[in-house]
């Protein structure tokens, strides 16, 4: 730094040969000239009928589609020529797009340049470098079945049973690059598949009540029922050599989280102190019956060699569940007042 708010930039030749900062350890982040918002379009269709004292029954069909989704390639990596596993191709590099779907690269023969939206990068002495874009798309499709009783002064209840599928082309949830779980498995052909999202649940099921009155005491309760988020199975070792471990075992997203069932309880009565004064005691139980829900974080599932594509090793812990449970039973008093 030559003066406040001035910097001087390392030389080409000190970022080829300096020690400290060799290959790899600087690593740049760009963002895509042409990125554009997240869009979700979406419509819906449903029926209701009133069946008379209260009752109602419905049945609603949804369908959503999302656009410019965010994922991140890292364009600095060299192309192991197609059906080559350990020789780069020396003449190929990023130039808005790899020269082919092969998923296979090299770290140690980074080609030093790139080419985005017709922009020519120089990316000489650099590590890794995470191209931002926001071309991926999503789709989501749901049937609900409802079926209810307005509460009035008895009882009521509301209830719907969801049948749902959320599917992208590279993950929705990976929103940020904050981590590896922005990178797509395959940089050479990231939006090639779809499969479900990180946000899924095929099914859900929820029971809102209303019981009567008594003595001055309103008692109301929701029950949950949902199936799990999906998860990837990944591999111990790198397997296109991308110097990420985030290659997936038979695609992305194709096991399931445990399901997750809630219980909550809601008791309350209001006391008049005077005319223009009175109390409210509430008492809240999260988690009634105290359920475990509980997921696995093991998901390493095998060691594959990279080049014979032989798998060496398995893990007798994948899918495991080790997670403790982070939502025990929980109750809350809660006074209010008001004049």
């Amino acid at each position: 730094m030559t003066a406040q708010g001035s910097l001087t930039p390392i030389p080409t030749g000190t970022l080829l040969t300096d020690p400290a900062l060799k290959v790899d350890t600087i690593v740049l982040i760009i963002i895509d000239p042409e990125a554009k918002m997240t869009q979700a379009r979406a419509a819906s269709l449903g029926i209701e009928q009133d069946l008379g004292n209260g009752f109602t029954v419905g049945i609603r069909a949804t369908y959503k589609k999302f656009l410019n989704l965010q994922y991140a390639v890292n364009i600095n990596l060299g192309q192991v020529a197609p059906g080559n596993r350990t020789t780069a191709d020396p003449t190929a590099y990023y130039n808005d797009g790899f020269p082919t779907t092969w998923n296979y690269f090299s770290r140690s023969a980074r080609p030093g340049r790139a080419i985005v939206r017709g922009r020519a990068l120089d990316l000489s002495g650099f590590g890794d470098v995470i191209l931002s874009k926001y071309d991926g798309e999503g789709r989501y499709r749901s049937l609900v079945l409802e079926a209810g009783r307005k509460p009035g002064s008895g009882w009521g209840f509301k209830s719907s049973l969801t049948f749902a599928k959320a599917e992208d082309n590279n993950s929705n949830e990976r929103a940020t690059l904050t981590s590896t779980n922005a990178l797509t498995e395959n940089p050479a052909d990231p939006l090639a598949s779809w499969a479900l999202s990180d946000n899924d649940h095929a099914f859900r099921a929820t029971l809102a009540w209303f019981a009567p009155v008594f003595y001055g005491i309103r008692v109301s309760g929701i029950t949950t029922y949902t199936t799990g988020r999906p998860y990837n199975g990944v591999f111990y070792n790198d397997q296109n050599g991308d110097g990420k471990y985030i290659d997936t075992v038979d695609g992305r997203n194709t096991h399931r989280q445990p399901s997750e069932k809630t219980f909550d309880l809601r008791a309350s009565r209001q006391f008049r102190i005077a005319r223009a004064f009175s109390l409210e005691g509430t008492i809240d139980i999260y988690n009634v019956f105290n359920w475990a829900n509980q997921y696995t974080r093991q998901t390493r599932h095998t060691t594959r060699d990279p080049i014979t594509g032989v798998i060496t090793g398995l893990n007798a812990n994948f899918g495991a569940i080790d997670r403790p449970d982070n939502r025990s039973r929980e109750v809350q008093f809660t006074l209010k007042a008001r004049f």
